[in-house]
């Protein structure tokens, strides 16, 4: 009982020190959370969801409609209760993922679980997107986290609901599709089709409940690029944002489709050959960072899974050096400055996440032969221990003493939506 005390006494210390840090090195004044609320409060009174702009700003809701009928109960509560939701669902999802992605590492070395656990989340509490979801009031995090409880809970174990995760955080923000394609390339047929019916499904509901925001976002606003905000703003951590920064307008784009391409191929060759849906998870998070045209940086919480993935694999001096990168904010000490050398400071973002990549490319190698998703029974009870090792197939009983550690993940399900924005 003491333990256990030391462990949520020691977590709630850790949740202070992001959201100190946050403040002082990073506060963006909860921008994302005030575009949301000030959009749907004025879509609720009878505007244009997509018309509104945060007063001073020429920033507005840029999300698919079904994302601010989620989010209208943190849109018409109270400012603090808002703030404070925002806070707690973020949390407990990045202490939900960490919980399943240090399992390995917990039941190989019998190290208590909870001290693990309180490691990963400080190491987390210190990268810059982090500190980002939180600053700005963003919910990448919870998109993160219901990602991986599908992949965890459901897909590994080829569950009738497997693919509904995915569906659903796609629906709050599109950028989660890319995981659809990492089921295609794996095989899992069943989960991509409920994945995108569950997406499709969420559409046409939204399209039934509020059809003027359906049409203008579908029709419309989608297709409004200068809605998100300038693609070469330093804060933009994409392969296209250091392409736009580094290339004459002309070579960027084809530059980018070229080395997408590339990137999408490997990619694809290395989900196909593994069966580790943590190694997926966090190659697809890598892919989607580097190949969308918009990675803002606390987008980048979806390469907390290739740092655990790496670590515990022994690639420690990757992940490390990554981490530290991702730590640094080195990004802002050049804006605006175009030598050579501050065009690739400008950019160690996007290079921490090509290191990542190569990394996990070499670790989806030393996997071996390819390895189909094992079938079991598709209504059964989740398994803690196939939860841990990211199949199927139980773990051997000489593996199980990190077992327990993925109790949190099942708080995942519950989502917040949020608002894009930039800076």
């Amino acid at each position: 009982m003491r333990q256990r005390v030391a462990y949520v006494a020691t977590g709630a210390g850790l949740l202070a020190a992001v959201l100190v840090s946050a403040t002082l090195t990073s506060w963006n004044g909860l921008f994302d959370l005030r575009v949301y609320r000030g959009a749907v409060s004025s879509w609720l009174a009878g505007g244009d969801l997509y018309a509104y702009l945060l007063p001073g700003s020429p920033y507005g809701f840029t999300y698919p409609p079904a994302a601010a009928i989620l989010m209208a109960p943190l849109a018409v509560a109270p400012w603090p209760v808002a703030v404070g939701a925002s806070f707690v669902v973020s949390a407990a999802a990045l202490t939900g993922v960490l919980s399943w992605l240090v399992g390995p590492l917990t039941a190989r070395t019998g190290w208590p679980p909870g001290a693990v656990l309180l490691c990963a989340t400080a190491g987390a509490a210190m990268l810059d997107p982090v500190r980002a979801v939180f600053s700005f009031g963003q919910v990448n995090l919870v998109l993160l986290g219901l990602v991986a409880a599908d992949l965890g809970l459901l897909v590994a174990r080829r569950h009738r609901l497997a693919g509904i995760g995915i569906g659903l955080a796609a629906a709050v923000k599109l950028v989660p599709l890319v995981f659809v394609l990492y089921l295609l390339a794996t095989r899992r047929h069943r989960a991509a089709a409920t994945a995108a019916a569950t997406f499709g499904a969420a559409g046409a509901l939204t399209a039934a409940v509020a059809p003027d925001a359906s049409r203008r976002f579908w029709l419309g606003a989608l297709f409004e690029l200068g809605r998100v905000g300038e693609p070469g703003f330093v804060f933009n951590q994409s392969l296209y944002g250091a392409l736009v920064r580094l290339l004459p307008d002309a070579a960027a784009v084809p530059a980018w489709v070229a080395l997408s391409a590339v990137l999408a191929a490997a990619w694809c060759w290395a989900v196909r050959r593994t069966g580790d849906v943590r190694l997926g998870l966090a190659l697809t998070g890598a892919l989607g960072c580097l190949c969308s045209p918009i990675s803002w940086g606390h987008h980048l919480v979806w390469l907390i899974p290739a740092l655990v993935v790496l670590a515990e694999s022994g690639a420690v001096a990757v992940a490390g050096g990554a981490w530290a990168v991702l730590c640094s904010r080195l990004i802002w000490t050049t804006e605006g400055d175009r030598a050579i050398v501050a065009a690739v400071v400008g950019n160690v973002y996007v290079l921490a996440s090509l290191a990542l990549f190569a990394a996990l490319l070499r670790t989806a190698i030393e996997t071996g032969a390819p390895h189909p998703p094992t079938a079991v029974t598709g209504g059964s009870t989740p398994n803690p221990a196939a939860f841990m090792t990211g199949d199927g197939a139980p773990e051997p009983a000489a593996a199980k003493t990190g077992g327990g550690t993925q109790g949190p993940t099942a708080a995942l399900t519950a989502a917040a939506p949020q608002a894009q924005r930039q800076p």
